[in-house]
């Protein structure tokens, strides 16, 4: 007999992934990992990123670029987070979520919830 658990945790992780596919119907899973990433250490740097997810530098460059308001190419991003200059060290950015990002979140909780 299957876990009704099981069930129900699948259930939310489908439909958190359908609300990230609202915002961009192609988004990358390690764009979705990168967010959620952000939302659990907050203030830390592309570098922290793509360590944490194994992925090269510009990989996570790039996953940040589509999450921030500018996607490469002058492409518009998301708007969930912001990358600002360390002002310690110019040479790092510090990656925070906007007010965008924070409605998201919400709005996640509330649509995996049940």
């Amino acid at each position: 007999m299957k876990n009704i658990n099981n069930f129900r945790a699948l259930g939310r992780v489908y439909r958190a992934i359908e609300e990230f596919r609202k915002l961009d119907p192609e988004i990358p899973s390690q764009a979705i990992n990168a967010f959620l990433y952000i939302v659990l250490h907050e203030g830390c740097s592309v570098k922290d990123i793509g360590e944490a997810l194994n992925l090269r530098q510009s990989s996570a460059s790039r996953n940040v670029a589509l999450l921030s308001k500018m996607h490469r190419l002058g492409k518009p991003g998301l708007g969930l987070i912001e990358a600002k200059e360390d002002p310690r060290d110019r040479r790092w950015k510090t990656v925070n979520l906007t007010p965008r990002g924070r409605r998201f979140l919400e709005d996640l909780d509330i649509h995996i919830g049940e």
